[in-house]
């Protein structure tokens, strides 16, 4: 988790840990109660789609081209697509011929809607190939 406090970004265990404590006593519950507030979504982990080093920026240009046309997307570093009930990314790996992949959203069927999507967007660029979406 990253927090940003006076501008400077902190990337700290600790100081996650600490966030947290000071969360869970101004909040007077516990830490069960705490996150009762929170939705129970549906996400994947990081997924590694084999992709052509050449070949990997082009594409996820491409993608936030397309995706831009009908959906909302945050196009800092990759395409982040925001659907009615979840969302998902498409990044470049900067170190490995891949694009880096994760959905979420609130069921497993809306998971699996995002990666059809993704995969017939990915339909036009044979250097991904999205053989191990179908496991999700």
């Amino acid at each position: 988790m990253v927090f940003n406090r006076d501008y400077l970004p902190i990337d700290d265990s600790l100081y996650c840990a600490l966030f947290f404590l000071r969360l869970l006593d101004r909040s007077g519950g516990s830490a069960s109660a705490l996150f009762r507030g929170f939705p129970d979504l549906v996400s994947t982990a990081e997924i590694k789609v084999p992709c052509a080093d050449a070949a990997k920026f082009d594409v996820v240009d491409a993608l936030v081209s397309r995706f831009k046309q009908e959906h909302e997307v945050c196009d800092i570093d990759g395409a982040r697509v925001r659907l009615l009930d979840g969302w998902f990314l498409v990044r470049a790996s900067n170190t490995t011929p891949n694009l880096t992949v994760r959905f979420e959203a609130k069921t497993k069927a809306s998971v699996r809607v995002a990666r059809d999507l993704l995969v017939a967007a990915l339909a036009d660029h044979p250097d991904a190939k999205t053989d191990i979406l179908e496991e999700v």
